[in-house]
């Protein structure tokens, strides 16, 4: 798990949605925006009911996402507030973490 501090709040999520940009891969949708006066990055990891309907498998899903963020936070860019929500269901942690990773170059 990342930090509460490295984490989106509830509030800032619909900011995001409303004023960021997105990133497509297959499995995941990166919604992303600099803000202003923002030193440190912040992400939080989103999986809607669309996809998993059962609570114990979206948190599960969320927990594996945030382990594959935590070894690749440091690596996105200063002042950057963004949602990673997934668009399908996959428990395959090497194809996520190639997505996540073909983000990261996207953004730079």
């Amino acid at each position: 798990m990342l930090a509460k501090k490295n984490r989106v709040s509830s509030h800032n999520v619909n900011e995001i949605f409303k004023k960021g940009k997105f990133l497509n891969t297959e499995n995941l949708t990166f919604k992303f925006f600099f803000p202003s006066g923002l030193i440190k990055s912040q992400i939080s990891c989103i999986v809607p009911k669309s996809v998993v309907s059962g609570a114990v498998k979206r948190n599960k899903q969320r927990r594996m996402l945030y382990r594959i963020l935590k070894s690749h936070f440091n690596d996105f860019p200063a002042g950057l507030m963004g949602a990673l929500m997934y668009k399908k269901y996959t428990t395959d942690k090497v194809t996520l973490e190639k997505e996540v990773v073909s983000i990261l170059n996207k953004l730079k």
